[in-house]
């Protein structure tokens, strides 16, 4: 996204709106290492997706790994990073952020990413990349 600074926080302003308060707070966390402990279906997934992302729209070159116990639950996860990036796109009036969408994978113009994969030892190995663990 060839945004500045005032569009990158107006853009936030907005995104955040669409939280509770509890989300809003773990989305601006900015941790190197977050743990969450919530409720069943209180919005784990949705979230972290949200943030992943908003990260690779507004940064470039940004990995994210959102890793599972079995493909399913990680695809799943990704579905909803696809649906945040098209929330997001829509959020931005006067500018689109192109970006691609296959089974695994969400490719952005900017060079960011998010993929989705197992948590195996042989198809993990060797990432550097934000991480998502989820359905452990």
């Amino acid at each position: 996204m060839r945004a500045n600074k005032h569009k990158a926080a107006a853009l936030k302003s907005r995104f955040l709106n669409l939280f509770f308060p509890y989300q809003r707070e773990w989305l601006l966390d900015g941790q190197q290492f977050k743990i969450g402990l919530w409720a069943r279906q209180t919005g784990k997934d949705y979230t972290c997706a949200a943030e992943a992302a908003m990260d690779c729209m507004i940064h470039p070159r940004k990995h994210w790994l959102i890793l599972a116990c079995g493909e399913r639950q990680g695809v799943e996860t990704l579905l909803k990073a696809g649906e945040w990036a098209r929330k997001i796109d829509a959020l931005i009036p006067d500018e689109t952020v192109d970006f691609q969408e296959s089974c695994t994978e969400i490719r952005f113009e900017n060079g960011s990413r998010i993929t989705a994969l197992p948590a195996l030892a042989e198809t993990v190995r060797g990432y550097s990349a934000n991480v998502i663990l989820t359905e452990f």
